[in-house]
Formats: structure tokens, sequence, C-alpha cells
């Protein structure tokens, strides 16, 4: 599953499910021609019997924050980048999918009861320390299972979500898809 591009675009992070070790983390070079995007040799980045999800760089491409169950609960982890095999624990009561927020200073994710938390921190070339979390808002996002359910804006000020039904009436089963057909005779046909 790609998931995270350094913020100069020349890396992509992705995890990917491991013969024999579950879902481990790779990085790969990305580069730019007048022939294309072209993916460079894949590379290994944390390997475990653990599974390990969701690598995000960092807006410094310096650090990767993901998800991994090494604990025996699903928490979020942020090491260096390259890996030189240190790592800290972010998440206090469980965590998934991380996200950097944009000033540099602060890291989101989801906890297990889908409510939003926000780690201050600190970083430099030799470490990284991570605050205790607190809520992010009031209200617990929808559930959508391992699938990514929030997005932070670039300039950090906003979070989208897709929140659950205020009632049980706007509830919607789980495999309901909507389809419209012939979308562009409905628009001519509205005038549009």
């Amino acid at each position: 599953m790609p998931w995270s591009f350094t913020s100069d675009g020349r890396r992509l992070a992705y995890y990917a499910m491991g013969a024999s070790s579950g879902f481990d983390l790779w990085t790969v070079p990305v580069t730019y021609s007048a022939a294309g995007v072209t993916a460079g040799i894949p590379e290994p980045y944390l390997q475990s019997p653990s599974f390990e999800a969701y690598p995000a760089f960092a807006p410094d491409g310096r650090w990767i924050a993901y998800s991994s169950n090494e604990s025996g609960a699903w928490e979020i982890y942020v090491r260096r980048f390259p890996d030189d095999g240190t790592k800290t624990m972010i998440s206090s009561s469980g965590g998934h999918i991380p996200f950097w927020m944009p000033n540099g200073r602060e890291l989101l994710y989801e906890n297990e009861d889908h409510r939003l938390f926000v780690v201050s921190y600190t970083a430099d070339r030799d470490s990284f320390k991570g605050g205790p979390p607190r809520p992010w808002g009031r209200e617990p996002v929808g559930d959508t299972g391992v699938l990514a359910n929030i997005d932070v804006a670039r300039d950090g000020a906003s979070v989208i979500a897709l929140m659950p039904a205020t009632r049980s009436s706007e509830e919607q089963t789980p495999n309901h898809v909507t389809l419209l057909l012939n979308f562009f005779d409905e628009l001519r046909r509205r005038g549009l």
C-alpha cells in the first residue's frame, strides 16, 4: 500500500505483506524525467514478526511515524529515517494512521475509540521526543476499519473526516452503494 512521499517527492514509503513477517515497511526512491515517473529499487525499512503499517514521512523527511502491533495493541511509533534501530512510542492507549501536522511540531493520530489525538514533539538530527497525547476535537470520527478516515489540510488548520451518523436512521448498511448512471445525460437534461 503506497502511503507517504517525502516533501520533495523523491522517496515513497509503503507497507507490504511479507511471506513470513506480516506487513513490513519499505521505501523506494522515485525519479522524475520527461519520460515519466520511475521507481527505483525498493529498500526494506522495518521488517519484524509484528505488523507495521501506515508509514508517514515527517515534513523534514528525517523521521517516519507508523503503526505497529508489536506491544500486543496497535500503537504509534516514530523512527529516524534512515532507520538506526531506535524508536519512540507516541500513543499511550492505542493508535493507528499517523499524520504529521504541517507546522513541524505535532503529530495527529486516531485511537482505537476513533477519537483524534495530537502529540507535540521536538526533534533534531539526533533525537525525537514526544509529549503526552491530548484530544484533538470532541467527537469520534467514523469507523472505516483499516482505511484512513482523516486528512490534514496543508495549512494544518483543518482536518477533514468522515463522521458517524447522528441518528441510527441515518446509518447505511456497510454494503450500500449508490450508482448514478448516465450522469452526463442527466446534466444535459437539466441544462447544465
